[in-house]
């Protein structure tokens, strides 16, 4: 059963589309030998005698990072990528990455290591982080001691890029 998360692909047969026919359908586009199976399938049904080639005429969950003719492993790759990890880190990676998919990989590796939340704002993140520290420390924070949360979640996450993720969690990344 396809996860409403997992990013898709509308395979489209090239040949029936030059021939003024859409002949294609969406398919999930995590795992190269899936994409593959269902790429040929797609060109053995076609409208169009001896059809060979497919493009990606639509994705969804991909942002702009897959096109047309991006090859099926790289647009798998990406596809696991996002589905592990979610488009705004991919997206975020892949804006500071070459196109090169082993780069793309390799930086969302460390990202994963340098990431904190989500949380929904700089303020919980902040309030997340102090807590978890006082546990180790004390327990709590003494009733006396006031924090001004919001000027100081600024001033610590000052080495922090963040973006909101689609579902408007906060991510930050250590940068």
């Amino acid at each position: 059963m396809t996860n409403h998360n997992t990013p898709q692909v509308f395979a489209t047969c090239l040949a029936a589309y030059n021939n003024g026919h859409l002949h294609g359908r969406w398919i999930d586009a995590t795992d190269p030998d899936d994409m593959r199976a269902e790429i040929a399938d797609i060109l053995a049904t076609s409208p169009e005698p001896n059809a060979e080639e497919h493009f990606f005429s639509d994705t969804d969950g991909f942002g702009n990072l897959v096109s047309e003719y991006t090859s099926v492993e790289h647009t798998a790759r990406l596809g696991a990528l996002i589905e592990e990890n979610g488009l705004t880190a991919v997206e975020f990676v892949a804006s500071y990455a070459s196109s090169d998919i082993d780069d793309i990989e390799c930086y969302v590796e460390e990202v994963e290591r340098y990431s904190a939340g989500p949380y929904a704002s700089q303020r919980e993140t902040l309030e997340c982080w102090v807590q978890e520290v006082t546990e180790e420390i004390s327990g709590e924070l003494p009733n006396w001691v006031q924090v001004d949360w919001e000027a100081t979640a600024q001033n610590m996450l000052m080495d922090y890029h963040h973006e909101f993720s689609s579902d408007g969690d906060l991510l930050l990344i250590r940068v």
